[in-house]
């Protein structure tokens, strides 16, 4: 009987022992590490999103290799690990790997391979900086300078170039269109910044690979995709978060959600943006300031100017903005990936706050000047396919629909005649890539574009006082 019990002690301490569970942590952070390979000359293990594995398979003394691409790899046994509690802290490498560019060419390339400047925006700038709009986060980077009339503006501007001369790429489509003038343009806006994965600034020509509108730089915005599993269990998340500035008394609310398994993975998220009229700073130049402004009734032909309380505060310069995207995943194996994602961006009116404050013969020269509702969608499909054919070894596929409408609205002070301008456009975009590798140092790059607009621009004047 004794023995009997010596025995099932004996073998319930042996799979006790080999049936360990593991805790993989940052030990700076102290978070938990997702990704963490754990093998000896045969098989291997991951943990998961909560950092856990178990070692069943390996032996006591047999060496093992942790290993994370981010952090210092170590070789140890099971017994030590024991001795540890079960727990490991991995120390980052303090040097960073070498970074992958996924979109400059079109193609995966080293970035110690492109001829042209580079900046790249990634996750840990976006999470410090927390930008309230797209056009604000390329400032705060300082390789791209932003041009602003109005609060709700934003024209970036590359070595001289702007506007229709600099590409914006949202996804693998092209953002330019139509309509795109000569004149800044705040179209940047309709981006939200919270949901960015990384920023990509081509600084230079880049018409080369994608035409005429890369003249001065290229943008290329990548925003976040659904995160898939692992391993066994679906990933699910859900962040919320607000913000708020006392400089224009913003409001920010934004909420994301995603769900993932192995193959498919859905991602949703809303953000909604109201600002103020903006407070000008104590040391800023007077030709900014507000002294008095137009009062929105207008009777009988005149206008009444009211003077301002607060000359640093610039009245009628405030807007709203809405974003909306959504996204599904679907790869099948590591051969083929398919990204669904659908945006949505809209604003209310947009006041012109440069041309409000401008006088001729001493009064305000203008009465209205607005922006009217800014409003763009885009559905697009994203392919990448590795199926080592004869003609190429990679395909990457990008098809678009846009909607993009648009508006300008101004009335000369005391006139009773609104003018507005509507433009609206409607874009089809379909791009492919391949790519053939023939040895390691040679390989060819080719694929065709086609896009297609179609605009629609109408002009008109209405009388306030009989409505014609």
């Amino acid at each position: 009987m004794k023995l009997l019990i010596t025995v099932v002690i004996l073998i319930t301490v042996f799979f006790e022992t080999n049936a360990q569970e593991v805790y993989i942590y940052d030990s700076k952070t102290g978070l938990p590490l997702d990704g963490v390979i754990i093998k000896n000359d045969k098989i291997g293990v991951q943990t998961d999103s909560a950092g856990k594995v178990r070692l069943d398979f390996f032996g006591e003394r047999e060496i093992l290799l942790i290993y994370h691409p981010s952090y210092a790899s170590i070789r140890t046994d099971k017994r030590k690990i024991s001795s540890h509690n079960c727990r490991l802290g991995l120390s980052e490498v303090p040097f960073p790997l070498e970074e992958i560019i996924v979109s400059v060419n079109r193609r995966p390339e080293k970035q110690t391979e492109i001829t042209n400047k580079l900046v790249l925006i990634d996750q840990e700038f976006l999470n410090i900086y927390q930008s309230s709009t797209t056009a604000n986060l390329l400032s705060n980077k300082g390789e791209v300078f932003i041009q602003k009339s109005q609060q709700g503006g934003g024209s970036p501007m590359i070595r001289g170039f702007s506007a229709n001369r600099l590409l914006i790429v949202v996804d693998g489509i092209k953002m330019n269109n139509a309509i795109y003038r000569s004149g800044n343009l705040h179209n940047i806006l309709s981006i939200d910044p919270s949901m960015i994965r990384e920023t990509e600034i081509l600084i230079g020509p880049g018409s080369v690979v994608y035409g005429s509108d890369a003249m001065g730089g290229v943008m290329n915005i990548s925003t976040i995709n659904p995160k898939l599993s692992t391993s066994d269990f679906r990933n699910k998340s859900q962040i919320f978060s607000a913000g708020f500035s006392s400089a224009n008394m913003s409001h920010t609310l934004h909420g994301v959600s995603q769900w993932g398994n192995n193959t498919f993975g859905f991602l949703a998220s809303a953000t909604w943006s109201s600002f103020s009229d903006m407070a000008m700073g104590k040391n800023g130049p007077d030709e900014n300031l507000r002294l008095n402004y137009v009062n929105p009734d207008f009777f009988n032909g005149r206008d009444s100017v009211v003077i301002n309380d607060n000359f640093r505060k610039q009245v009628y310069s405030g807007y709203s903005q809405l974003n909306l995207m959504t996204k599904m995943r679907y790869r099948l194996e590591a051969t083929f990936d398919l990204i669904f994602g659908a945006h949505y961006s809209a604003t209310g009116n947009i006041p012109r706050y440069d041309r409000l404050i401008v006088s001729k013969n001493g009064r305000l020269r203008y009465g209205d000047w607005f922006y009217g509702p800014q409003n763009w969608m885009m559905i697009n499909v994203m392919a990448d396919c590795e199926p080592n054919k004869v003609l190429f070894n990679r395909m990457l596929l990008a098809a678009g629909f846009q909607n993009a409408e648009e508006s300008r609205h101004d009335r000369n002070i005391d006139s009773p005649l609104l003018f507005h301008h509507y433009e609206s456009v409607k874009a089809f975009t379909l791009n492919t890539d391949f790519t053939k590798s023939f040895t390691q140092s040679n390989s060819l790059a080719y694929g065709f574009e086609i896009i297609h607009n179609r605009v629609n621009s109408s002009g008109m004047s209405e009388n306030l006082l009989n409505g014609n």
